[in-house]
């Protein structure tokens, strides 16, 4: 059995938050449709396009770990492990 990969991501709110959704970043490379390639930022998430005073950043982790165990994203072919930005 396989042991799962380390991800690492970075996490900054502004001085708005929570009015305005914190800015998510992968360090380490990962291939994931919401997440761009050269930059590791997390965008088109529907909980940070539609977000509200009252989200978290318990909800945008909710969300990326969603994404992440997706079946269709899960069979996607990954960067090299320790491969970061």
């Amino acid at each position: 059995e396989r042991a799962a990969a380390l991800c690492r991501l970075r996490v900054h709110c502004s001085a708005d938050y929570p009015k305005v959704p914190p800015q998510v970043q992968f360090t380490s490379k990962i291939n994931l449709p919401c997440v761009d390639k050269s930059t590791g930022v997390v965008s088109g998430l529907e909980v940070m396009r539609s977000w509200r005073y009252d989200n978290r950043i318990e909800h945008v982790l909710m969300a990326v770990k969603q994404e992440m165990t997706k079946g269709s994203n899960r069979k996607l072919k990954q960067p090299e492990e320790g491969a970061e930005f």
